[in-house]
């Protein structure tokens, strides 16, 4: 590792359903709310204790870039397999079993 290594702190995730995505990062993955913005029952963002902030937003903008995948850590793949198909996740297509769409994004377990 250089002494320049800059890890991620967060990711930036812009949300039409926004209840339903938050409900995704915490059922799915075990995250908990560290901090939001905004009134309690509607707020703006929502920053999750696994380095993703939701951002409330009223439509998709195709302008802003596009997130290509994000990969999580599981040591229970199958658990986090069947939590994320009660969201509706499906394979992707010439990836491995590990690799699923789900609310318009991209993930990848390892």
């Amino acid at each position: 590792m250089t002494d320049y290594f800059c890890p991620i702190d967060h990711i930036a995730i812009d949300v039409v359903e926004f209840d339903t995505a938050l409900a995704f990062f915490k059922d799915v993955f075990g995250m908990t709310v560290t901090r939001s913005q905004g009134p309690e029952e509607a707020p703006a963002s929502v920053w999750l204790d696994g380095g993703v902030q939701l951002c409330r937003v009223e439509t998709q903008a195709a302008d802003t870039g596009r997130v290509g995948h994000i990969a999580f850590s599981s040591k229970d793949l199958d658990g986090l397999l069947e939590r994320a198909a009660r969201y509706g996740a499906e394979g992707v297509p010439g990836k491995p079993r590990h690799w699923f769409s789900c609310l318009g994004l991209t993930f990848e377990i390892k």
